[in-house]
């Protein structure tokens, strides 16, 4: 699955803090169901409040990444599909347009859901969080 949004970047800002303004925005969005854990290596966990369980962890990929570029490997949690020896899905945010802008973008990612019950509420459930973040990284 990809999917690709692209963002308006504030000025002053880039990809390293629309990355960083994803991972403390999203858990105040979606709160009280949501909380985001940031390690010291820029890694993120997102999980269900309630019983701690991982719907998702991306992983910081430091080698790939700069201030303009922030890519992260989606390495697992409970949304996702792991294929045994397959390449996993990332989330990137990407500078583009003199840095007007933003790509926010997954690659590769393959729901754990069957694609008949994700398409409906998981990628739309993304598609208005993004919608959301846009509107939010706008204002900053």
């Amino acid at each position: 699955m990809r999917s690709i949004q692209r963002l308006p970047l504030p000025p002053g800002r880039d990809a390293a803090w629309v990355a960083r303004e994803y991972a403390a925005w999203l858990p105040r969005l979606l709160w009280p169901f949501i909380r985001v854990d940031v390690d010291d290596t820029g890694s993120c966990r997102f999980r269900l409040q309630i019983f701690g369980l991982l719907l998702l962890h991306l992983r910081l990929e430091h080698a790939h990444s700069a201030d303009d570029r922030q890519l992260f490997r989606i390495e697992g949690g409970a949304l996702v599909h792991r294929r045994s020896g397959g390449e996993l899905g990332r989330l990137e945010f990407r500078e583009v347009l003199d840095r007007r802008f933003v790509l926010a973008a997954i690659h590769d990612y393959e729901p754990a859901l069957p694609w008949a019950l994700y398409a409906a509420p998981q990628a739309l459930v993304h598609l208005w969080v993004m919608r959301r973040f846009e509107r939010h990284i706008a204002q900053a």
